[in-house]
């Protein structure tokens, strides 16, 4: 009943509320001083509102336009890529990074890729509030507490109103030699609703790079060069066709449609 921006302003409001409940509570009932109270707020906001991502979040989001608004776009031939670590509240009980927090650090690069590429200058001029659709995983080796590693990002195609992201998790050994961790195929979906495709998006931000055709979609592994790519040729595992993934999802949704109308179960 509340729409996306009303939702999003209660969460915050609700954030700042809080705090501010925190920090009154801890001066007028416990007496602590405003450093204490302030610890306070920060460690019971952490706990409540998961304070680190919304942080890293922003931060990340504010240095990525500064960045954009400084030196242009990125091309999309390039690979995009940020720096993490793999902090304790990363590592699950079998002591590595959690599968769970690769999607979590994928979604910090994604972020940076759209505005650093120019995609969401793009949305904002055609109208497009997009979302994203699904996202194939694959686990090709652990990253352990502490250790640095790199996310890159890339545009790979696109089809009707579908971006295809790849996005590879490398680690460096002390020789110097890559090896890519883990790697997915996300898909970026526009609305049904809105009239622009996913090839004028691309088209809004280079249109030489459009002119591939208003469908672009790899039909091999990941890039085409999981054989050449030593980093990611390096251990088991092939790659993920992107064509598969597509098929796969369309399938799920079909299947979930049947559940919402049971006379197509019959």
């Amino acid at each position: 009943f509340l729409s996306h921006r009303q939702s999003v302003m209660i969460v915050y409001v609700f954030i700042v509320s809080w705090n501010l409940i925190v920090i009154g509570f801890a001066q007028q009932w416990l007496g602590c001083g405003i450093l204490t109270s302030a610890a306070l707020c920060l460690g019971t906001s952490a706990w409540m509102f998961d304070m680190p991502y919304l942080i890293e979040f922003h931060v990340r989001g504010i240095l990525s336009q500064m960045k954009f608004q400084k030196q242009g776009r990125m091309p999309f031939t390039e690979w995009h890529e940020i720096h993490q670590v793999v902090t304790p509240m990363d590592v699950d009980i079998f002591g590595h990074m959690n599968n769970a927090r690769y999607n979590r650090r994928a979604e910090y690069s994604r972020i940076t890729y759209f505005i650093e590429s120019g995609l969401r200058k793009a949305t904002i001029d055609l109208g497009v509030r997009g979302h994203l659709k699904s996202l194939a995983m694959r686990y090709r080796r652990q990253i352990l507490p502490f250790e640095f590693f790199r996310i890159r990002t890339k545009l790979i195609g696109w089809k009707g109103k579908e971006l295809y992201f790849e996005q590879r998790f490398v680690t460096t050994d002390s020789k110097g030699k890559e090896f890519v961790n883990a790697f997915s195929v996300s898909i970026y979906k526009i609305p049904r609703k809105i009239q622009s495709n996913a090839v004028d998006l691309v088209r809004m931000v280079d249109e030489e790079f459009a002119k591939k055709g208003d469908e672009y979609l790899p039909s091999s592994e990941v890039t085409k060069d999981t054989k050449s790519n030593d980093a990611l040729a390096n251990g088991s595992g092939d790659g993920i066709n992107v064509r598969d993934v597509v098929l796969a999802y369309n399938t799920f949704e079909s299947i979930s449609s049947s559940f919402l109308n049971p006379a197509k179960l019959r």
